[in-house]
């Protein structure tokens, strides 16, 4: 639930950055801090919706059975997309079950995101780099659950003005943790979990200076902001053990998320050449609220292994709609 919510940011960023150009020419779309972030957050998402609840999901066949609570590793890949950016990657850990009613992670996450701007010549990519860990605990009605993460990114930046290509280039670093709790409730063999969350983040951006443009070019400055949001909803599963001694689970989610904190990202900038002022750049604040949906499937081919597929969906005011499809394993041994 909480997934579909992180690539959100990044749009809205994106957005706010083309209506911003209505300002001075040349300038530079302020898209690249909620990029890294929205990486980040959703590293995060595929702890809490996935990888979390997943390790502690083991249906009748494995009740009570010390086997299945070996370390456990797992990888992913994703693929998210919008009207002005796609993002690709990977994401591997290892996970450890200290009994069958709690369980801890770690993993790395790589993501590579291509930006261009409907209506102007400018572009950009990102390359992040996220590190993170999670952890889940269930009591006979509540659960809680939680994760953290910090990222380091590599951005490049392309604007085409009077037949010139600027270029710039820049490093950002950031970290968020998001926490949750939640009810376990069973009605037959389908499990309802109703949750609440919190999240929080910190995104740092260097600023540049762009080359390539002569007189054109402009110096952008850095940024720094904090997000903070909560988030309620809820999921649906059920376990189906097969007569083989496979299992299948489909889910379901359905969350609605707040900003409570989030400023939106605001730049100066002004020509390197030093002939002009310095003027700011200020994407519109991103809306409040959020609609997320979820829905997928775990085969568990045995009572050691699963392979996993995930879609998530997020919608907010002014069309905005973001799609994201990703796709693993778990492998017990």
């Amino acid at each position: 639930m909480l997934a579909a919510l992180v690539f959100l940011a990044a749009i809205v960023a994106a957005h706010s950055s083309a209506q911003a150009q209505q300002a001075p020419p040349n300038v530079v779309a302020a898209v690249f801090p909620s990029v890294t972030e929205t990486d980040r957050r959703a590293f995060m998402a595929s702890f809490i919706d996935r990888l979390g609840p997943s390790c502690l999901e083991k249906g009748d066949r494995l009740e009570a059975d010390p086997a299945f609570l070996d370390p456990t590793a797992w990888g992913r890949g994703f693929y998210r997309s919008d009207d002005i950016s796609a993002s690709g990657g990977a994401t591997a850990g290892l996970e450890y079950h200290p009994d069958k009613h709690s369980c801890a992670g770690a993993g790395i996450n790589y993501a590579d995101t291509s930006l261009a701007l409907d209506g102007l010549p400018q572009s950009g990519n990102v390359e992040a780099f996220s590190l993170g860990a999670y952890a889940r605990r269930d009591g006979k009605l509540l659960f809680i659950d939680g994760a953290f993460a910090a990222t380091f990114a590599d951005i490049d930046s392309k604007r085409r003005v009077s037949g010139l290509l600027a270029k710039g280039g820049t490093e950002a670093t950031g970290a968020g943790i998001v926490a949750g709790i939640g009810l376990v409730l069973h009605a037959g063999a389908l499990v309802f979990e109703p949750r609440f969350g919190l999240d929080y983040d910190r995104n740092r951006q260097g600023g540049f200076a762009e080359r390539g443009a002569g007189a054109a070019n402009l110096r952008v400055s850095g940024d720094e902001h904090d997000g903070f949001r909560s988030n309620l909803g809820l999921r649906l599963h059920r376990v189906f053990d097969l007569p083989s001694g496979a299992g299948f689970m489909p889910e379901f989610s359905v969350a609605w998320a707040h900003n409570l904190i989030d400023q939106g990202v605001t730049l100066t900038e002004r020509p390197t050449s030093g002939s002009g002022g310095a003027f700011p750049v200020a994407g519109d604040k991103p809306p409040a609220d959020f609609l997320l949906l979820g829905a997928g499937f775990s085969f568990h081919p045995n009572g050691s292994d699963e392979i996993f597929v995930r879609y998530d969906g997020a919608w907010a005011e002014d069309d905005i709609h973001a799609d994201a499809i990703s796709a693993g394993g778990k492998l017990r041994w």
